[in-house]
């Protein structure tokens, strides 16, 4: 109980650090991005379990669709809604083949490092895990990536993101690596 505590108060400091990096006053900051303020993204890659789901679970795929606010030329705001699946392995001798499937809702924040049409992010966020097996438990992702952005509005961008989801026995650990596309609404 004590870890959920300390997590939930490492998430609202970053929360209110990437708030507070935009100035009231600041109109480049209201207006949005190019005049485009919303992208939907669509991703698939790979998981990569770490830490005790390496006992457990092998790799496997891992799909993402997310909904992204910008709120400055250098910040957004994403909503990601996300399916994980891990294959049945038992390499400690636990008895336990029966793989993983994560269901993830998560709110992001997103810091660009540049504003050009190629641009390196930083990612933080935290949100819900729906484990099967397990229950809905409560989680964090920090990652980084490249998005390349089109004159059309079109989007690339590869991205690898740490997720880390508070349960009762253990804490589950994983690393996803992706690739995807978009485009701005």
């Amino acid at each position: 109980m004590w870890r959920r505590t300390i997590m939930r108060s490492i998430a609202g400091a970053l929360g209110l650090f990437f708030v507070s990096t935009i100035a009231p006053g600041d109109t480049e900051a209201q207006s949005g991005w190019d005049s485009q303020s919303y992208a939907l993204t669509f991703s698939g890659g790979i998981n990569i379990p770490r830490g005790e789901l390496t006992c457990r679970t092998d790799h496997g795929p891992s799909f993402n669709l997310g909904l992204e606010t910008f709120v400055s030329p250098y910040l957004s705001s994403v909503w990601t809604g996300g399916y994980h699946r891990f294959g049945g392995r038992d390499y400690c001798g636990t008895g336990d083949e029966s793989g993983l499937r994560v269901w993830q809702i998560t709110w992001d924040g997103r810091y660009y490092l540049s504003r050009r049409s190629k641009r390196p992010f930083l990612q933080v966020g935290n949100g819900y895990y729906d484990l099967d097996p397990g229950g809905f438990e409560y989680g964090f992702t920090f990652g980084l990536g490249w998005q390349n952005v089109s004159p059309w509005g079109l989007t690339t961008e590869w991205s690898g993101a740490y997720h880390l989801v508070i349960e009762d026995e253990y804490l589950a650990q994983f690393f996803t690596a992706q690739l995807g596309i978009g485009i701005r609404l």
